[in-house]
């Protein structure tokens, strides 16, 4: 139960950073900039808590919702890295706010996963 509240709190947090930057807060995008190596780290070892924690649900929904959240949070990297690459002026937000909404999610699955006692 532990684990859902603190991602939960965490999911929040995200998304006021995210609001914040979107309405142009520098202070917010420049911590945003530094911080892009640790923002991916973060989906990488949540990915490996719900892989590791597999437990006896590998068939099913809670199976497919590990698949999601691997194959989803890359498929959002990549389209803010490709939007990136095409974009005429090289707004780093283009990268750091997908690399968010994969944490959300990736953060959400997990949530599902301890709530549906597969973990």
């Amino acid at each position: 139960m532990i684990i859902v509240i603190a991602c939960a709190v965490l999911i929040i947090l995200i998304l006021l950073v995210y609001l914040r930057s979107r309405q142009g807060d520098q202070r917010f995008i420049r911590a945003m900039n530094q911080v892009l190596l640790p923002l991916l780290s973060a989906i990488v070892i949540t990915l490996g808590f719900i892989y590791n924690n597999a437990g006896e649900c590998t068939q099913g929904v809670p199976g497919i919702l590990r698949y999601v959240a691997a194959i989803g949070a890359v498929l959002i990297v990549l389209v803010g890295v490709v939007r990136y690459a095409l974009s005429q002026n090289r707004d780093r937000r283009l990268i750091t706010h997908p690399v968010l909404f994969a944490i959300v999610l990736v953060l959400a699955i997990l949530i599902i996963e301890q709530l549906s006692g597969c973990m």
